[in-house]
């Protein structure tokens, strides 16, 4: 029974966590035990709890906030992540090698979305949500996302699909549950997947699986580009020579 209700209690606590990080503005005692399904009381010994450890704040107005401190265990568990520390250069050489155009990131999959990990090149450069480790961004209009997506069995696509909508982020989106089906069958064919100017206008990517877990696709590295040079990094030649050269140094 203490077990029980030890879960139930973390649970509680991660359930205000997330509401608080997920929100776009800081939130009244009120409004997250409204939105987490707890008692007034339950939330504010909760909240408590997290101010003390250092995770939320509040504002003049009382209103909590989430700082930063998840910010830093999420980079100390990438910087304990020996797959990150290992790819991080050379995604540097495919940007010089590329030019100034070109940017390189690292991304898996967590709670149905691509998730960016480290970025590098041309997406640090630019005001761009794309680059912010941790971001996640919709599947059906990621490269990474796509790869991920493709590695689903035929029942597993459908629960995703119940639980995604086909949202439009430009002109370009897959909105069309067939058109992304067919997209998935060309990414399968293939080998790796791609985006063109889906997510955001004049940015294509290519994003090539690099570790699998189980079956499925976990991490995938990803290279950027303006659309009118997608043709340098969209051919198979290159697509080879990154896993040549991450085969050679033993990257994965």
């Amino acid at each position: 029974m203490a077990a029980k209700s030890s879960y139930n209690l973390t649970k509680k606590t991660l359930d205000v966590l997330e509401y608080i990080s997920a929100a776009h503005h800081s939130s009244s005692l009120q409004e997250i035990a409204q939105n987490v399904g707890l008692s007034p009381a339950t939330t504010h010994r909760i909240l408590t709890v997290l101010r003390e450890s250092g995770y939320v704040e509040q504002r003049d107005n009382k209103d909590y906030y989430s700082t930063y401190k998840m910010y830093v265990l999420s980079g100390k568990v990438m910087e304990n992540d020996p797959h990150v520390s290992k790819v991080l250069p050379f995604l540097n050489y495919f940007i010089l090698k590329l030019g100034a155009d070109c940017g390189a990131s690292l991304t898996t999959f967590c709670e149905d979305a691509c998730v960016n990990l480290i970025s590098a090149g041309r997406e640090m450069r630019f005001r761009t949500k794309l680059a912010i480790p941790g971001a996640a961004h919709p599947c059906h209009c990621t490269a990474a996302g796509k790869l991920f997506l493709s590695c689903l069995s035929e029942a597993e696509l459908e629960q995703w699909l119940s639980r995604n909508a086909l949202l439009p982020y430009t002109k370009y989106s897959l909105t069309d549950v067939d058109a992304l089906k067919k997209e998935l069958e060309k990414t399968r064919a293939q080998g790796y997947a791609t985006m063109y100017a889906e997510l955001t206008d004049n940015l294509a990517v290519i994003s090539i699986p690099v570790h699998e877990k189980d079956g499925q696709i976990d991490l995938a590295v990803n290279f950027s580009i303006v659309t009118n040079r997608f043709s340098e990094i969209n051919n198979p030649e290159f697509v080879q020579s990154v896993r040549d050269v991450l085969k050679k140094y033993n990257v994965f």
